[in-house]
């Protein structure tokens, strides 16, 4: 398969399974006329969107306990619970005879999107080698792209089929989850994923504590998350009330699916793009959300051809950024505290759909389409000039906008000294310095060494008798500091061998650009701030 060319053949064999889960997670045959299946049942546009809401009140509930249960528990149990959920609900979705049968299965819904979200994202970040880590952002847009791909395929059948009869989809989505869950409960856990057993004997309301200190330390990805769930927010809103909306404009459920199902194409294509650019999400972020929410604002042209045309950009340009919001999300977080971290956004942006989603069905009843979409893209767009702002009051020079504030922090006068953070004398961290000489677990040493430095945050960093070079799982050569700066905020790096071809050196990690004067004998004085 072209689209896993990124993953080594030995990576591709550790992670298949969770690729396969991942696609069977996307196979959602009813999702392109699920709204139209209700109205079918007989449900007015303000009981789907009380049905909506209670889709969204599970992951307000639970989902930070999911995130937790994922982090301590294990990943590929919260991944099939999140599959035998989907199974349940399609059985009471069948029935739907009142609104609270609808409104429970919904809840089941959307409690396994919780138990799903995070945990797949920090399945794959984590089961991936230290040098594929580097790539992570292309090889998630991949799986996306994938995974959107067959989304678009299962939800155009699922629209045609329910031509025919809407059990069929219902049906089929059953089958598809049961195979999931037997897919996740395959998996192979990568090590070092969940806590030790004193930790894990811990609460989750413990564990919960330890993510507000992450988020505490990190001000930058809370405002970040807030942001995001906004935008996602609107974005879902515009995506869901276009079922209606085609519907209203005379296409078919078979039309409707094909829109819905390019949509997925759209995004694929999208997600696709996101994984092969790389430089600053800052500067990314406000033309991605402008781009998107001009997209949302056409959907409510009465010309359904500019209406669907402007509905597939819109998406498209959204996969971009997913795509780039997550590899940032996951570049800046500990493993221990991932999926709940990341677990965060989902419950945040189920918060404002359970209030948004119904009142934007009242407010279409009474006011039309045309005007609840140009709200919507305005609020889209409106997060691009948030974010800007939310970063200049960050603190960091005019212009650095909020994203780029986890890699520039406030500049301090003082530089800490190796002295300053030698475990011996000062923590309980492993040490830092000659962590790298011994081969036994050396990778899981320096990844514990990293996350010391976070704690740190100190400004420049020179550690001593650093290798010059390592094997990662003695497959894939890399270079140590290199790895080191990878798994901090690190953005400038400097190293020098000692002399005599010793194989190791002398490193310098710095927040602040670094100018080398010189390469003799005594490093620390050639090393120019």
């Amino acid at each position: 398969m072209p689209w896993l060319s990124a993953i080594p053949a030995r990576g591709w064999q550790h992670i298949s399974r969770f690729y396969a889960y991942h696609l069977t997670a996307q196979m959602t045959f009813l999702s392109g006329v699920w709204i139209l299946y209700l109205q079918h049942r007989g449900y007015s546009l303000a009981e789907i969107g009380l049905a909506e809401a209670a889709f969204h009140l599970a992951p307000v509930l639970i989902e930070l306990p999911s995130g937790s249960f994922a982090d301590l528990v294990g990943r590929r149990w919260s991944l099939a619970t999140s599959s035998l959920l989907v199974v349940l609900a399609n059985a009471l979705l069948w029935r739907a005879d009142t609104l609270a049968i609808v409104m429970l299965a919904l809840f089941l819904d959307g409690a396994s999107y919780s138990f799903r979200s995070g945990a797949d994202q920090a399945f794959l970040y984590d089961a991936l080698t230290t040098s594929q880590q580097g790539t992570y952002g292309r090889i998630f847009g991949r799986l996306l792209s994938a995974g959107y791909l067959a989304g678009g395929l299962t939800t155009w059948a699922g629209a045609v089929l329910s031509e025919r009869s809407y059990a069929i989809p219902l049906l089929l989505s059953s089958i598809v989850a049961l195979c999931g869950i037997l897919l996740a409960v395959g998996l192979n856990e990568p090590p070092g994923t969940r806590t030790n057993p004193e930790q894990h004997r811990r609460s989750i309301a413990g564990h919960i504590a330890d993510v507000r200190s992450v988020l505490g330390a990190k001000p930058v990805i809370a405002m970040m998350l807030a942001v995001a769930a906004l935008f996602w927010t609107t974005l879902t809103i515009a995506g869901l009330y276009a079922q209606a909306v085609f519907a209203d404009r005379g296409l078919t459920n078979g039309q409707v699916g094909i829109v819905i199902g390019l949509t997925s194409v759209a995004i694929a294509i999208g997600t696709g793009i996101g994984g092969q650019i790389g430089g600053s999400l800052a500067r990314q972020w406000p033309w991605l959300t402008v781009g998107t929410g001009l997209g949302v604002a056409l959907i409510g042209l009465e010309a359904i051809t500019i209406a669907v045309a402007a509905y597939l950009a819109g998406q498209l340009v959204s996969g971009i950024l997913e795509t780039r919001l997550s590899a940032w999300y996951n570049d800046l977080l500990p493993s221990g505290q991932r999926a709940t971290v990341l677990s965060v956004e989902s419950w945040l942006f189920s918060c404002l759909m359970i209030g948004m989603f119904p009142l934007a069905g009242w407010f279409a009843d009474g006011a039309g389409w045309t005007p609840l979409y140009l709200i919507c893209g305005a609020i889209a767009a409106a997060t691009g000039l948030v974010s800007l702002v939310l970063g200049r009051r960050s603190g960091g020079p005019v212009g650095d906008s909020l994203a780029d504030r986890a890699a520039l922090p406030h500049h301090r006068s003082a530089v800490r000294s190796r002295r300053d953070i030698h475990p011996d004398r000062h923590t309980q961290s492993p040490e830092l310095d000659n962590s790298n000489n011994a081969d036994h677990l050396q990778i899981e040493r320096l990844h514990a060494a990293a996350e010391e430095l976070v704690r740190l945050d100190a400004d420049v960093v020179a550690l001593q008798e650093v290798r010059s070079h390592l094997a990662d799982d003695h497959t894939h050569p890399s270079d140590t500091a290199t790895l080191l700066r990878g798994r901090t905020e690190y953005g400038f790096m400097a190293f020098r061998p000692y002399p005599g071809n010793t194989g190791e050196g002398l490193a310098f990690l710095s927040k602040h650009p670094l100018r080398v004067a010189g390469a003799g004998s005594a490093p620390i004085e050639d090393c120019v701030i």
